[in-house]
């Protein structure tokens, strides 16, 4: 055997002990869910994250690989949330609400940290239709549109392990929330029409409000709408004031206490 060979017979023995060392860790990431369930302890731990990464800098003595070692723990950190996750929240994350409620900021907020996958039902559109939402409702009308939704919506829901965003009109229709809940949870972002209406004043790509961007005109469409977001959902959030990052955590815990609720009944 060369030397050529022989190097990469030794990264290949690297490479397993690599996937052995990892299981291990992901069997104890397992654990951990199961010892925080059974204590109440919350689920998120970005204290521990840094400390894992602290630890991780000051044992690495050789400056040559500080950069990468650094780089190859952040991955493996991101690979245990998303095992975590996996494990926790075996569904797709639907957001639902009106415009100007946070779900886009608030649904990449949640991939980032769950490090699921995302999809956006208006962006699907847009790209199947090959143009703005805004142009499709000029062009064709709501109604063609509304039929768009309705078929991108039931494949979004086949997804799994997937942030959903979906179109603020979107659960008016009574077969996009079922296909949304065959495998997903429902998660409604709630704001007031006056938060709304500060958020998107200055949008113009909003088809319903015709161009007429005021709190009336929002209030109006958001009132014909409430009820059906409330009985559509399994978690309801308020958007008015808090920061993305809390309004992540109250969902993740939310998620969180609903799945510890769902393992305690089975038992």
């Amino acid at each position: 055997m060369d030397e050529l060979s022989r190097l990469r017979k030794s990264i290949d023995e690297c490479d397993r002990e690599l996937i052995k060392v990892f299981k291990k860790r992901l069997n104890l990431v397992r654990r951990i869910i199961e010892v925080k369930r059974k204590s109440g302890q919350s689920i998120l731990s970005p204290e521990r994250e840094k400390q894992v990464i602290e630890n991780a800098k000051n044992n690495i003595k050789d400056d040559d690989y500080k950069i990468e070692a650094e780089k190859f723990i952040e991955q493996v950190l991101k690979l245990s949330r998303g095992y975590m996750s996996r494990k926790l929240f075996p569904y797709n994350i639907v957001l639902t609400g009106f415009m100007g409620s946070g779900k886009t900021a608030v649904g990449n907020e949640l991939a980032k940290v769950l490090e699921m996958n995302y999809a956006d039902s208006d962006v699907a559109i847009e790209k199947e239709a090959g143009m703005s939402i805004n142009k499709i409702f000029k062009t064709h009308g709501e109604s063609y549109f509304r039929a768009m939704e309705k078929d991108i919506i039931c494949r979004l829901g086949q997804l799994s392990n997937t942030i959903i965003i979906t179109g603020g009109g979107s659960v008016m229709d009574p077969d996009n929330v079922k296909c949304l809940k065959e495998n997903g949870i429902v998660v409604f972002l709630d704001a007031e029409p006056e938060i709304i209406y500060e958020r998107i004043k200055d949008d113009e790509n909003r088809p319903l409000l015709n161009g007429n961007m005021s709190i009336e005109t929002i209030n109006e469409l958001y009132q014909r709408r409430i009820d059906t977001y409330n009985s559509s959902a399994d978690i309801i959030i308020n958007t008015n004031e808090d920061s993305l990052s809390r309004i992540t955590s109250e969902i993740i815990n939310q998620l969180y206490n609903m799945s510890n609720a769902l393992t305690a009944s089975s038992i």
